[in-house]
């Protein structure tokens, strides 16, 4: 106990002082298990202020390493943290096999709060069982479910819950891809099913597959500004600001290859309600082409496609659409 560890880091410069508060553990012999815990404490010049506590069951023989009843608690500050303050509970089983190198999570639970940053607040929870193939790079993990909730003045009413849960998620770090099954996200009480799969990271290219009985844009992204109170003189003319100019991600767009489809059987964004919507999605070498965009609104139908080439600097758009049947008189405006 009380041991101090000083360590530089040449190429930064950084400078760490580990202090080891207490470490104990049982007596250890192979193929029986022994209590460990640990209190130590990190610091740096840049104000990092961190404390780590552990306490598990191990168990070590010739095949296997065990960390049974496992449990984790980090607190950590300062200008290296991003998020401002930050606390993290681990509670977990781990397995760790050396002759197939596949390391297994059961009943991982991790909780995470945090204060500043770029957030007022912050709180994401994690369950699910894991397991990692070392030799393969391949993460799997079974029953996923993840909540967070964000809590900042510059979110639609303040604040911001989300939940999402898979059937299956699999993650290869080799392959740079990500595959999640039978999803359900749930943001702001809007319900969306379906999978998505993330290929090569560094250029990246995604499939999905999404559907929705009701989403209300609104509850999500907050009131259209025409929407909200506007300030005395604001309808003057001279005080209406001009039109923005959105300039498109290019780079990003050359490099996407996307390929998807959205179903939602009532959409609801900017006052407006739309019935049966059913976007495809396709991009690939700088073109992006949504079609078919078809919607119900007003009793009547819409029926386009829209085009977004930025192969070159300047984007060329192109854009179709049928319209049928629309009432006029339920039209407000």
């Amino acid at each position: 106990t009380n041991a101090n560890l000083n360590w530089r880091d040449d190429s930064s410069g950084d400078e760490y002082k580990v202090r080891i508060a207490s470490l104990i553990s049982g007596k250890i012999e192979p193929d029986t298990s022994f209590p460990l815990t640990m209190e130590l404490s990190v610091q740096n010049k840049q104000a990092l202020q961190s404390q780590l506590q552990l306490s598990t069951q191990v168990s070590i023989n010739q095949t296997r390493i065990q960390l049974t009843s496992m449990k984790l608690q980090v607190q950590a500050s300062g200008d290296m943290v991003p998020v401002g303050n930050v606390q993290l509970d681990l509670s977990t089983g781990l397995s760790f096999s050396l002759a197939d190198q596949q390391l297994g999570l059961s009943g991982f639970a991790l909780k995470l709060e945090s204060q500043g940053g770029a957030l007022q607040q912050t709180e994401v929870s994690l369950a699910g069982e894991i397991g990692f193939n070392v030799a393969k790079q391949q993460l799997d993990i079974a029953v996923l479910e993840l909540q967070a909730a964000l809590t900042d003045p510059a979110l639609p009413r303040g604040q911001l819950n989300s939940n999402l849960s898979a059937a299956a998620m699999q993650v290869s770090l080799a392959g740079q891809s990500v595959d999640i099954k039978d999803m359900q996200l749930s943001i702001a009480e809007n319900d969306i099913k379906g999978q998505v799969m993330v290929r090569d990271y560094s250029r990246p290219d995604v499939e999905f597959t999404l559907s929705a009985e009701s989403v209300d844009v609104d509850r999500i992204l907050g009131p259209a500004e025409k929407d909200l109170p506007q300030p005395p003189g604001s309808t003057d003319p001279s005080s209406q600001k001009p039109d923005v100019q959105i300039a498109l991600p290019n780079e990003m767009l050359r490099a996407l290859k996307l390929k998807g489809q959205l179903d939602v059987a009532t959409l609801r964004a900017s006052n407006m309600t739309f019935n049966d919507v059913h976007v495809q999605v396709a991009a690939d070498q700088g073109v992006l082409d949504i079609q078919p965009l078809r919607l119900n609104l007003y009793q009547g139908s819409f029926d386009g496609a829209v085009q977004v080439n930025v192969q070159k600097d300047v984007p060329v758009y192109r854009v179709s659409k049928k319209l049928s049947s629309f009432q006029l008189s339920l039209i407000h405006i």
